[in-house]
């Protein structure tokens, strides 16, 4: 697990940003459209040796969503599967308007 902080592509906000990242099987190419939707399993196939019900990473998206993010996932070279969040940050020096010249020759 890793976090930090970042901007967003999108329009340069201030954000937080956490990976996590596995060894495991990984998922198949073809799944990834599909990953964060509710109950999909992406080893179908192997349901029964794999534990799980398919909505952990869609509980994950809703809350990232309602707290206005993005969730994404990647893939290992060496195998596994990095799952990613960001959330918008909300501290104050972001929220605070840049000075001008102008606004601290008022000061």
């Amino acid at each position: 697990v890793t976090a930090g902080w970042g901007r967003a592509p999108q329009d340069g906000r201030v954000e937080l940003v956490v990976e996590v990242s596995d060894n495991g099987t990984g998922y198949p190419t073809d799944a990834r459209p599909r990953l964060f939707e509710r109950f999909y399993r992406a080893h179908a196939k192997s349901a029964k040796e794999i534990e799980g019900t398919g909505l952990g990473l869609s509980i994950v998206r809703e809350t990232v969503e309602e707290l206005g993010g993005r969730v994404w996932a990647g893939r290992n070279t060496e195998g596994g599967s990095t799952f990613s969040f960001a959330i918008p940050s909300e501290r104050a020096a972001d929220r605070r308007p840049e000075r001008t010249a102008e606004s601290r020759a008022s000061l």
